[in-house]
């Protein structure tokens, strides 16, 4: 992440690199809290059914709730797309993310099966809290730093 101090004092920050960092923060929350069995609610998922609980014993597989049977699905998960947002000055004041599952075969089809199944994908309140937590804290960092170049100039 860069800080650039204009002239005039302001500070510009790398919005984009921001976007990144809650991105990959995103991104890891998604795949945290399918390991953990945890949907989009904060709560435990909905068990399976009978019939593939008793498939997943046969098989002597683990029993939890994560969508998980090859890993390939969770191991596609990346960002789509950054689309920035500007001011009358051509400045980036905001920068929308788009997170989604890699195209790759069937994957999407069987992620959204799996959303309507038992929410999972997308980022909770709770994940919203920490990411925005953690981007102030960097904001502030990168402010700080700027202001402390400016007073040695």
């Amino acid at each position: 992440m860069s800080v650039t101090i204009r002239r005039s004092g302001t500070i510009v920050v790398d919005t984009l690199a921001i976007a990144k960092a809650a991105a990959t923060a995103a991104i890891g929350q998604i795949i945290s809290r399918m390991e953990d069995g945890i949907g989009l609610n904060d709560t435990k998922m909905r068990g399976y059914s009978s019939g593939y609980l008793a498939e997943l014993r046969r098989r002597k597989e683990d029993l939890r709730v994560d969508h998980r049977r090859t890993g390939l699905m969770l191991s596609q998960i990346k960002v789509m797309n950054f689309e920035n947002f500007v001011n009358a000055a051509g400045d980036v004041v905001r920068v929308k993310v788009t997170i989604g599952v890699g195209s790759a075969k069937d994957r999407n089809l069987i992620a959204s099966y799996n959303q309507l199944l038992r929410p999972w994908f997308g980022v909770s309140r709770n994940d919203a809290k920490a990411i925005n937590k953690t981007v102030a804290k960097v904001r502030s960092a990168l402010k700080r730093k700027a202001t402390t170049t400016m007073r040695r100039l």
